[in-house]
């Protein structure tokens, strides 16, 4: 469930235009803070996405499936199990991703492998993302971040991380349903070192979190979030359990 926002405009910019275009407005409501999990991951829940990337022939599907609390010896931590699924040609079928709170906020672990029945780090070493989601997600938060998405490569790929979240007025519809209340997430990522040593490599990522359901949509931007998209994930089912 990872992790993957339109631009803010002036509100009597915005009071201009829908009174021009004449705008609908009934689907949007004031955010108030749901007190929800945002993030559950309780034993057997699942979720599906449908995944659609630029860089792709065609759309791939990926399904999270939630196996719960375990002790990795090889890591030495305990944390929540996911299995991660994904249909892309190429890919791991079965992927495991392992969630923690620590300092306030959810990591997540990753680049993570089967071997002999066992949940082992990568060739070049797991992936710590200290900061995936504040423990508790609210309305105009922010933080920065840092990770190295491949390990421990000779020349390592960084990804430096500044995020905010807003409480979304309006309904976000996908697949899945109509969901109201949740809370999106703007990361504006700069990648540097690896092969794009010396060139500029930025992306936007816009995630959309329901309360009690987790994320339901993500898009990402080339540069900001004016950017052309080059990848949506939406979810399509999903089943949480209490």
């Amino acid at each position: 469930m990872s992790t993957f926002r339109i631009p803010w405009l002036a509100l009597s910019s915005l009071s201009l235009i829908f009174l021009a275009a004449g705008c609908y407005r009934a689907k949007e409501q004031p955010f108030r803070q749901p007190q929800a999990d945002f993030f559950p991951l309780a034993a057997h829940s699942t979720w599906t996405y449908s995944v659609n990337d630029r860089s792709q022939v065609r759309p791939f599907t990926i399904m999270d499936t939630v196996v719960g609390q375990r002790y990795i010896p090889a890591l030495n931590l305990t944390g929540t199990l996911v299995e991660e699924y994904c249909t892309l040609d190429r890919a791991e079928l079965d992927t495991p991703l392992i969630f923690f709170s620590q300092n306030g906020y959810i990591v997540r672990v990753s680049a993570l492998v089967h071997a002999r029945d066992q949940i082992t780090a990568g060739p070049f070493g797991a992936v710590n993302d200290n900061k995936f989601l504040p423990a508790r997600l609210l309305d105009r938060q922010s933080w920065d971040d840092e990770l190295w998405p491949l390990g421990h490569v000779a020349v390592p790929l960084k990804m430096q991380i500044n995020a905010h979240t807003r409480g979304e007025t309006a309904d976000i519809v996908v697949p899945a349903g109509r969901f109201h209340q949740c809370i999106r997430i703007e990361s504006y990522v700069f990648y540097s070192g690896g092969s794009h040593e010396g060139r500029n490599l930025d992306l936007t990522f816009v995630d959309w979190y329901a309360p009690s359901v987790g994320l339901v949509e993500s898009v990402v931007h080339s540069g900001n979030s004016d950017g052309a998209v080059i990848s949506r994930r939406v979810l399509q089912t999903y089943q949480v359990k209490q």
